[in-house]
């Protein structure tokens, strides 16, 4: 992910440098008319908002979808075999033990490490939070 987060920051940089060099080509075109300053210097500071604001939506968690529930504490409803029926955020989710041989029984309270497809991958344990 950070990886992700440093190429977006050095791509949305570039774009900066880059109208900022032609904002610099334009004014040395016209000649020193300093009010032209005034619209190059707007717009390159409207471009390091973008740059800030899409650096920190790429750091945000995400609120939607399952990669949202990664990390949520969740309530074992049902064992069926090595499935386990899960209640989480009012809803009730397939999952699995991701460690080999756990044994969980029904009112467990488990932790959402990952997933695969639409089944949820699960720990024992809350670490001490409140079940969902």
């Amino acid at each position: 992910l950070r990886e992700q987060v440093v190429a977006a920051l050095l791509d949305e940089l570039a774009l900066v440098l880059a109208v900022a060099a032609l904002a610099a080509a334009l004014l040395a075109l016209v000649g020193p008319r300093w009010y032209l300053l005034l619209p190059a210097a707007a717009l390159l500071g409207f471009l390091l908002l973008l740059l800030v604001k899409g650096v920190e939506a790429q750091l945000r968690r995400p609120v939607v979808g399952i990669e949202a529930l990664v990390g949520r504490v969740a309530r074992v409803v049902e064992v069926r075999g090595g499935e386990l029926v899960v209640a989480l955020e009012g809803e009730l989710w397939r999952a699995r033990c991701a460690r080999p041989g756990c044994e969980l029984a029904p009112g467990a309270a488990v932790r959402v490490v990952g997933y695969e497809g639409l089944t949820l991958l699960v720990e024992p344990g809350d670490g001490g939070r409140g079940a969902a």
